[in-house]
């Protein structure tokens, strides 16, 4: 981790991106950049642009619409991103998902510190919610040894992967995932809940 005194920049590679769906900077963000930190999103949209927010900007690139939304847009092909990594020079660079933004990442040759972002567990959320009526989860992981030799692969090119539990992070390390960091995602509950929800501020 580079300390508060050195200002760095920070990158990371969307795998799907939709301009509706574009992230607003938040108070880390806004506190990052006061310490000279900068923030930089690679995103696939309609076309090739750059936006200026607080805190850094996002860098979108010419891509595919997906075919099954076409509010977003997907990396395909990685030597636009890679050139513009090259030419921006992060510190710091982050593969949003397991698929293609992973792996542009991965395949980078920067020097920069890479960092694999694990929203969620992938075998989780399709195969055990479609199967578990008819097969038990160590069965349906079983089927699956070949996504976590997948997973496995990609994992290896990173220097650490950022998971959002300890429970996450150590189910990934039982199927053999390395260099795992657990970072509990979530909201503020004393700021954010029931009774204080207001309609205009939403």
């Amino acid at each position: 981790m580079l300390p508060n005194s050195t200002a760095s920049k920070a990158a990371a590679c969307a795998r799907i991106f939709s301009k509706n769906c574009a992230p607003v900077p938040g108070l880390a963000t806004k506190r990052s950049f006061s310490l000279g930190h900068e923030t930089i999103i690679l995103a696939p949209g309609p076309c090739d642009r750059e936006d200026v927010v607080a805190g850094g900007k996002i860098i979108w690139v010419k891509a595919p619409v997906l075919v099954v939304d076409p509010r977003y847009h997907i990396f395909v092909r990685g030597a636009a991103v890679r050139r513009i990594l090259d030419r921006e020079q992060p510190d710091v660079v982050e593969g949003s998902s397991p698929w293609r933004g992973g792996w542009i990442v991965a395949t980078w040759p920067g020097r920069a510190v890479k960092s694999l972002f694990m929203h969620s567990d992938p075998v989780a959320s399709y195969p055990h919610t479609v199967l578990r009526p008819v097969l038990s989860r160590p069965r349906i992981d079983a089927l699956f040894g070949w996504f976590w030799n997948y997973l496995c692969r990609l994992n290896a090119h990173f220097d650490t992967t950022v998971v959002s539990g300890e429970w996450l992070a150590a189910r990934f390390e039982s199927f053999g995932l390395k260099k795992m960091q657990a970072v509990p995602l979530g909201v503020e509950r004393r700021l954010f809940h029931g009774p204080l929800r207001h309609e205009t501020v939403r």
